[in-house]
């Protein structure tokens, strides 16, 4: 799916969460149900979290220009790395809440906490089934929270039955935590996959020894070397190297530089690369060289 579908489709997703927020809270107050009003909050932020999404690939289908040569593709992974923090902060928060009603009793009235409860289980499954299926950082990191919404949609549903038919009411913060724990170790990922791009680390995944070998397969190529490699976003990734050779003829070279991009595109999904061909081999004869300051 590409990313307009998926705009309009978070449109629709941030309209749908928003009207159930308010219906939530309702229910909450009705209820005296912590849980409730727990999981309204907890929904707003995820409301906030798609509005931020869709903001962000708006501005990162952007053109590039002369002050942007790679365009706007960056905020997908700054709002990812925000939205990760949130989840983080906020998972942190709901297990410290967790603990203390569990030492705190609350009276709590079931029947209309199970019937929002069931309600906002149907509306996190229409929203998660909306967003699956991107590969797409900003996306991923969007459904995690409406993925946290939909865990927490089920502990509701779960709590009311339990407290209705038993009188247990320390299912609720139990429930919750457990929650959390996910979501917190769920948000780790999600702030790890950003920092990565942020930092230029080379691709999950990416073996570059194994990508040497692949285009030394390649007759006329006598070494690969000053390989950088990363991902502008969770959807592009650039490679760059130089690329030794005692072919002369330039349909030669032009086929050597056809075959490679063909082996990086099909074995790696790289579409973006820049190969500077040698005769002689250069000082930056390594496999990685240094990258150092120079003053301008």
């Amino acid at each position: 799916m590409k990313k307009k579908d998926y705009r309009k489709t978070l449109t629709y997703s941030i309209l749908i969460t928003f009207s159930f927020i308010i219906f939530e809270i309702i229910g909450g107050l009705l209820s005296h149900s912590l849980s409730l009003l727990s999981d309204a909050g907890h929904m707003a932020r995820d409301c906030l979290s798609l509005i931020i999404t869709y903001i962000a690939l708006r501005l990162s289908s952007s053109s590039p220009d002369e002050k942007k040569t790679f365009g706007l593709h960056r905020l997908e992974v700054i709002s990812a790395l925000i939205n990760g923090f949130l989840l983080f902060v906020y998972s942190g928060f709901m297990i410290k809440e967790g603990i203390q009603r569990i030492i705190t009793n609350i009276w709590i009235e079931p029947d209309i906490m199970l019937i929002i409860g069931f309600i906002g289980l149907i509306v996190n499954v229409i929203v998660f089934f909306m967003l699956h299926g991107s590969h797409d950082l900003n996306i991923k990191s969007a459904l995690l929270h409406v993925l946290g919404d939909l865990f927490s949609s089920i502990a509701v549903v779960i709590g009311a039955v339990l407290i209705k038919f038993t009188g247990f009411k320390l299912v609720d913060p139990f429930l919750g935590i457990f929650i959390s724990l996910f979501l917190l170790i769920s948000s780790s990922m999600i702030i790890k996959d950003a920092f990565i791009i942020l930092l230029q680390f080379a691709p999950t995944g990416i073996n570059i020894d194994k990508i040497i070998d692949d285009l030394m397969s390649v007759k006329g190529v006598k070494d690969v070397h000053n390989i950088h490699i990363w991902s502008l976003c969770s959807n592009i990734t650039i490679f760059d190297s130089h690329i030794l050779t005692d072919i002369n003829d330039t349909d030669e070279l032009e086929r050597i530089k056809s075959k490679i991009k063909e082996i990086l595109e099909k074995n790696y999904k790289i579409f973006y690369s820049t190969l500077e061909f040698e005769w002689e081999i250069c000082d930056k004869k390594h496999k990685i060289n240094d990258i150092n300051h120079r003053e301008k």
